[in-house]
């Protein structure tokens, strides 16, 4: 069962190798076995990628800026033989999910991110974890 990323995410504010994803980028993390994060991917445009988190999973910032139709990521994995997605803001790394204001998401272990797409607001819901 896939638990809600705020049972299992980052704190609000990132670590310090968060540091290392460019401004206008999408980044995904490895959560090592400390608690620590390893930035494993990113990317300033659309993304199609398999990417396997690790054994204590990961997480995913969206770090773009202010671009009006194109600022917001709607980010797609698979877990557990279902497909995921999620729509990220963007911003400082927070993933109070359902407040209209997540920026970024958890994985669970051995998740595998398949990409992004880059896009406009959010429609209300879309910011939390659903399975299509």
């Amino acid at each position: 069962m896939r638990l809600s990323t705020a049972a299992v995410g980052i704190a609000t504010a990132p670590t310090a190798s968060a540091a290392t994803c460019n401004a206008g980028s999408a980044c995904v993390y490895q959560t090592l076995s400390d608690g620590s994060s390893s930035l494993r991917y990113q990317n300033a445009g659309n993304a199609t990628i398999s990417l396997t988190t690790g054994p204590y999973g990961g997480w995913v910032w969206n770090n773009g800026v202010r671009y009006p139709g194109a600022d917001h990521i709607t980010l797609t994995t698979t877990y557990g033989g279902y497909r995921w997605r999620i729509c990220l803001h963007y911003g400082p790394a927070d993933q109070n999910q359902g407040t209209g204001k997540t920026t970024a998401a958890a994985f669970q272990p051995g998740e595998v991110v398949t990409g992004w797409r880059w896009r406009g607001e959010c429609a209300s819901g879309e910011d939390i974890w659903r399975k299509y």
